[in-house]
């Protein structure tokens, strides 16, 4: 999309590095979800960096065609703080991750198989978010909408009923959040609640919550959570 005349190899990533490291290929391109173990071996000590792909990395080239296609992260030393400085961020371009299964018809038994995967997988997903495996799964959220594809039928209907299940925890959390024996430092987060409940339910179809919002109601749940232990130790003294 830059029109650049260069001469392409294909190598896996180790081999890649221990070649951008002799000097034997001039830079190695990666898609992958960050961090990447390879890349987080290397350090700035090695000779190598980070290259910016944005409009101020190269003013010479026409990078419209690519930012109108991909979105734009900033990589930071939080991902690679061997590679890049902290307090400092690099730009570069970044792609989506898809689950895509056939469109098996209603009544065959392969969309019965993928339609209990759906409810297994989805019912189960926070689980991958414990901290125990990859960053990423941390950003994967089922409800994301992706211009161009049709959300699998029971996918949706599993989004949309616990939609309402998220909504209705949130209305428990905010009468909650309301009681006298909540801390004055919840107040912010009660404002913010909500705002999330108003929002979410003036949605043309009540769409289900995003994963900001979400991600909102488990902080506050948490948190009420911790405040209620904490109140129920001060009445067993």
């Amino acid at each position: 999309m830059l029109d650049l005349q260069v001469q392409r190899s294909y190598y896996d990533n180790d081999e890649a590095i221990r070649k951008l490291l002799k000097g034997e290929i001039s830079a190695m391109i990666v898609l992958t979800g960050g961090p990447q173990a390879a890349l987080a071996t290397l350090k700035a000590e090695d000779g190598v960096h980070f290259l910016a792909l944005d409009k101020a990395s190269v003013p010479d080239r026409d990078v419209s065609k690519i930012l109108a296609e991909y979105p734009t992260v900033q990589m930071t030393s939080k991902l690679y703080p061997k590679l890049i400085p902290e307090g400092t961020s690099v730009s570069t371009v970044a792609n989506y991750a898809l689950l895509v299964v056939y469109a098996w018809p209603e009544n065959s038994e392969r969309y019965r198989r993928l339609t209990r995967f759906v409810n297994e997988f989805f019912g189960k997903v926070e689980q991958l978010k414990d901290g125990a495996r990859h960053p990423k799964w941390a950003e994967f959220d089922v409800a994301t909408d992706i211009p161009g594809w049709t959300r699998f039928k029971p996918a949706a209907d599993w989004i949309a009923q616990h939609g309402e299940t998220a909504k209705s925890s949130a209305s428990t959390l905010q009468a909650s959040a309301t009681s006298e024996t909540q801390p004055a430092e919840l107040s912010d987060l009660r404002s913010s609640l909500a705002k999330v409940l108003e929002d979410s339910g003036g949605r043309n179809g009540d769409k289900p919550m995003t994963r900001h919002e979400r991600a909102l109601l488990i902080i506050v749940k948490q948190l009420l959570e911790q405040q209620s232990q904490a109140h129920a130790k001060q009445v067993d003294r």
